[in-house]
């Protein structure tokens, strides 16, 4: 509570409140170990029909659904590259009426505008590496207390 981030309230408070084992504990309390999975997002992006057929096997739901599932990739992250056309867009957006010339705007708007995101920058290291002395021990602990492999959250 005293470190370097005591005086960032938010930035602190969303660090305390993104250490699972803390709520993972509470809950193993109240409900049991045996009555909890715990997953990995890492887990799903890598393989998500290795993933669903594996929370569905834990369900007692036949898994062979996502045996050949084809996942849509949704909400993707990306760059925008200038923030005073993404504001443009967005103020104009409500007043374009039409299908066709929305679908046309959109796709214009993704080539001027977007950029996928290629790999983390270095101010995103830096900001990463930072962080990861708030996580050491409480991951350590959530991978003791639940035998959760957290080998994927040290690999970034």
């Amino acid at each position: 509570k005293n470190g370097p981030l005591s005086s960032r309230t938010i930035l602190s408070n969303a660090i305390e409140h993104s250490k699972y084992i803390t709520y993972l504990l509470a809950w193993r309390k109240a409900i049991g170990r045996e009555n909890m999975c715990i997953f990995l997002l890492e887990d799903f992006r890598e393989n998500p029909n290795k993933f669903m057929a594996k929370i569905a096997t834990y369900l007692d739901i036949d898994p062979s659904f996502y045996q050949d599932y084809k996942f849509q990739v949704k909400n993707e992250t990306y760059n925008i590259k200038y923030q005073h056309v993404h504001r443009w867009k967005n103020a104009a957006s409500p007043y374009i009426e039409g299908k066709k010339l929305r679908t046309y705007l959109g796709k214009l708007y993704k080539k001027i505008n977007i950029s996928r995101i290629s790999g983390a920058e270095d101010s995103d290291k830096i900001a990463v590496a930072q962080l990861a002395s708030q996580f050491n021990e409480p991951n350590r602990r959530l991978a003791l207390e639940f035998d959760v492999d957290l080998s994927p959250w040290r690999s970034r």
